[in-house]
């Protein structure tokens, strides 16, 4: 009798338990529904999670825009997310609501010591306060000092792609020499980060580089399962081993590289027009409170600096890479655009063989054709934010704790904003062009106060780096050239196979006609 009693107990409790988490899961999973959020119907624990099985995710985002709207819900497991493409609601979201959406989600969920302190992975005051010393220092850079570092970086590129066309009459995939060189000479010129991957593949940095990419990385299961079962992280953590020990390694290094910086500070000095991103970053101050209570002026310590170096490397590398990558397959198969960016090169520079950063900003065709590239390829296909308080936004319900996305990629490929979407036209990033379209149909940095902080440095890098290229080679297509270019995300958009090209060497004779005739 006493056994009957302890399983009915038991099986009593199993029922309760049941009827409570089937009650739990009907109302996460009937919001939408009740809020008249369209959107496709979840399955129970996975979501939609299903919907992307076998499929490129941005293509899912692109068929449930045309069924479901401007404005939908679907579920991540059990979480729900709001997809926007709309850009008048992304600038609702970006700007002018910003306050209830300032959190940004974390997009690798393996987060080691001391990057819980980077921008990347703080909100509220605290993220405010650090944000102004970080923008604050990029603004104070001096950038014809940056672009003489890029410079020096982007012949040690050129020469390595003369080696590469040296050894490979029929074409090579240029996308390893291009992670390396983005890698050197953003380090070099922003934190004074001697590198040299281009020499060494094994530079920790480097190796860091592509094991942080690899642990976020939408072909990573195990960064699938904990984005969408965060109470999973403790464990699949453990698993993220290359991950870990290359953070380890490349933080001991930063924190090297932030003492030599600080001991050049103090025993030799520097002229203001030499003080690179790292120093600006270790001057500022911002206001904050000490314990008893009195506001005091202070600098970031050493650990939060080693954070915004990680977030400016982890946030910022790989949609570089990308973007270069991208920039030179379609030089290659847009041989007419190619020309036309060379002839401004000539007029603009001259015998030049160092683009000063004047001289960068003036290359108009070259500005153009970026944007039409990171249109039709875009390194960041979309934003996302996390809603922190209930609201209602043009009519549409936001709950706290719902991730909001807002997909760039869908506008990018829509026909009444872009004509002809599919096709490359640099012209429509024209000033006159560019009037005809609402302002936030193309955000290829992001908008608002989480932008990122370093596209300008970024524009430079791409710019320096494809006018030393095409200076010294015309970029042809292969045999193994593909186009449309295969994409993966990992985790930004980025070139799934390689971008293979065949480099021609301009002769002497052939640089000094068009530079003469300019």
């Amino acid at each position: 009798m006493g056994l009957f009693n302890v399983d009915l107990v038991l099986l009593t409790l199993l029922t309760i338990t049941v009827v409570l988490f089937y009650r739990h899961l009907k109302t996460i999973y009937s919001v939408f529904t009740k809020l008249h959020v369209p959107g496709p119907t979840p399955k129970w624990i996975f979501g939609n999670i299903g919907d992307f099985k076998d499929k490129f995710p941005l293509e899912v985002f692109k068929e449930w825009r045309k069924k479901y709207g401007d404005v939908y819900g679907f579920f991540e497991g059990f979480r729900p997310s709001i997809v926007i493409s709309d850009p008048e609601m992304a600038k609702q979201v970006l700007v002018k609501h910003f306050d209830k959406f300032h959190v940004r989600p974390i997009y690798n969920p393996f987060v080691y010591y001391p990057d819980n302190l980077s921008l990347l992975n703080t909100s509220g005051e605290i993220w405010r306060k650090q944000r102004s010393v970080v923008a604050s220092a990029f603004k104070s850079i001096n950038t014809a000092h940056v672009v003489k570092c890029l410079n020096r970086s982007a012949d040690n590129l050129v020469k390595k792609l003369e080696e590469s066309a040296a050894h490979s009459d029929s074409g090579f995939d240029i996308t390893s020499l291009v992670d390396r060189f983005s890698v050197d000479a953003f380090a070099y010129a922003a934190f004074n980060y001697n590198v040299n991957s281009l020499e060494d593949e094994g530079a920790t940095l480097f190796r860091y580089m592509r094991a942080f990419n690899l642990s976020s990385s939408a072909d990573n299961p195990l960064t699938g399962l904990a984005r969408v079962y965060d109470s999973l992280i403790p464990f699949l953590k453990l698993f993220d081993k290359e991950h870990a020990v290359l953070h380890e390694l490349h933080v001991k290094e930063i924190r090297n590289c932030i003492q030599q910086e600080r001991v050049r500070l103090s025993e030799q000095g520097l002229e203001p027009g030499e003080k690179n991103l790292l120093h600006h970053i270790m001057m500022g101050s911002f206001l904050d409170v000490a314990e008893d209570g009195k506001w005091y002026r202070r600098n970031l310590t050493d650990e939060e600096i080693v954070a915004h170096i990680n977030s400016l490397i982890g946030g910022g590398l790989g949609t570089l890479n990308s973007s270069i990558e991208f920039a030179i397959h379609m030089l290659a198969v847009n041989p007419l655009t190619q020309q036309k960016i060379y002839d401004n090169i000539l007029q603009i520079c001259g015998s030049e063989e160092n683009p000063s950063d004047q001289q960068l900003k003036e290359l108009e065709e070259l500005d153009w054709f970026i944007m039409e590239t990171l249109r039709l390829l875009p390194c960041a296909p979309g934003l996302a934010r996390t809603c922190t308080e209930d609201c209602e936004i043009n009519g549409i319900p936001f709950r706290k704790g719902w991730l909001i996305r807002i997909m760039l990629c869908t506008l990018y490929n829509d026909n009444s904003v872009f004509p002809n979407a599919g096709v490359f036209d640099s012209q429509r990033f024209s000033p006159s062009e560019k009037e005809k379209r609402h302002p936030y149909t193309f955000l290829p940095y992001g908008q608002g106060p989480r932008m990122c902080p370093g596209n300008n440095i970024g524009v430079y890098q791409i710019k320096t780096a494809i006018v030393k290229i095409l200076r010294k080679f015309s970029i042809e297509s292969c045999s193994k050239t593909v186009d449309p270019l295969p994409t993966a995300l990992r985790p930004m958009l980025c070139p799934r196979d390689g971008v293979f090209i065949k480099l021609r060497e301009r002769s002497n004779n052939h640089r000094m006609h068009y530079a003469g005739s300019n």
